[in-house]
């Protein structure tokens, strides 16, 4: 029986060399020198969500990346790209302040910072897919090996947030909020994720889990400081870990059910261990799961009429919203209007992604079932 390699390395803050000798010893341990040459061209993906700075848990730590580049370098690799397609428009303008505010400028002597805002069409590689085909950046495309580098948090849609959430961020700009349109179901929505991760396939996985985030992300929650960087070759595995450690379990996150329903999640050794922890605080949306304890036969239509009482939907905190418009500019069915420099969400139409939550720059956005017992 084959088993997938998980390797865990404790790095108690981001010192510099401290992380360079944890990532080091990850890369080693998993054998990827093997699988490089000095030729490779090697993309790095790192989680930059958003315009927030690295000490707010929300973006992968520029450190851990650095240090991937160093290791790199060390092999003899020079054609490194960094690239992400953060939340907002696909710009130019747009990835130069991403980059300055998360902490990625200082990486321009050693690697490439990505400018590119070109995308193509990739098929899907899933047999049976939920869509035909995905729109990818260009550097997804045209490297020679992809390393995955998500933060660890947990998801007010998605529940986790990890390696196979990270590569959403190969889809482009705005057309990410058409996707959270076109899939407006959670399972839906979750199995397009991994469908997408599946056609990426990463080659390697790098978890930033050193300042994690728990509660309200991706971006609004609060860090838990855990001092552990994870890795793996199969981004879908090292997410089933990493859920599991934090206290997730595979039925309260989808994209896990739908990954392990597809033969994606396989046997695994874990080498250097994961320390006990509190188990995280799950996101205000995180969906009450009882439906177990009602007969099979009219779980169907319990679960409609309790879906729509119990539907979590955002919440604009009107003394704390500045009406700066990323709410509405990133929300896929365009139920949000700025009015009187304030942001009013007309929840009729509301699909309840949440995407306007995870935008918004000052949390003014919470979450609030329609009923409350």
């Amino acid at each position: 029986m084959d088993y997938v390699k998980i390797t865990a390395q404790r790095t108690d803050g981001y010192d510099c060399i401290r992380v360079r000798e944890a990532v080091g010893q990850m890369l080693d341990t998993l054998g990827v020198g093997r699988e490089l040459t000095p030729a490779t061209r090697v993309l790095i993906k790192p989680n930059l969500v958003t315009a927030k700075g690295p000490h707010t848990g929300a973006t992968t730590h520029p450190t851990v990346v650095a240090a991937i580049v160093h290791w790199l370098r060390g092999q003899g690799i020079t054609n490194i790209v960094i690239a992400d397609s953060p939340g907002g428009p696909y710009l130019p303008a747009r990835l130069r302040a991403i980059y300055a505010s998360c902490g990625f400028q200082a990486l321009t002597g050693t690697a490439a910072l990505n400018y590119d805002t070109g995308w193509e069409a990739r098929r899907n590689a899933a047999d049976s897919g939920i869509c035909p085909q995905f729109n990818l950046i260009r550097p997804a495309l045209n490297a020679d090996y992809i390393i995955n580098v998500p933060k660890l948090k947990t998801h007010s849609m998605t529940v986790l947030s990890g390696g196979i959430k990270n590569l959403f961020g190969c889809v482009p700009g705005l057309q990410k909020p058409e996707m959270h349109y076109r899939f407006q179901n959670r399972s839906a929505f979750a199995r397009m994720l991994v469908e997408l991760a599946y056609t990426i396939a990463p080659n390697l996985t790098v978890m930033d889990a050193v300042e994690a985030m728990e509660g309200n992300g991706p971006t609004g929650g609060s860090v838990r400081a855990e001092g552990i960087l994870l890795a793996s070759k199969d981004v879908f595995t090292l997410d089933f870990v990493a859920a599991k450690w934090i206290g997730i379990q595979l039925e309260q996150a989808p994209m896990l059910q739908i990954a392990h329903q597809m033969g994606f999640i396989g046997n695994y050794v874990l080498d250097g261990g994961l320390p006990a922890i509190a188990p995280f605080q799950l996101p205000d949306a995180a969906q009450i799961d009882f439906m177990t304890k009602i007969p099979k036969g009219i779980r169907r239509p319990v679960k409609k009429i309790v879906d729509a009482i119990l539907r979590p939907v955002p919440k604009v905190e009107m003394q704390t919203c500045i009406g700066c418009g990323k709410c509405a500019e990133s929300c896929p069915p365009h139920t949000i209007e700025i009015v009187n420099n304030k942001a009013v969400v007309h929840l009729k139409q509301c699909i309840s992604c949440f995407c306007c939550q995870e935008m918004c720059p000052v949390q003014a956005i919470h979450i609030r079932r329609l009923l409350r017992f």
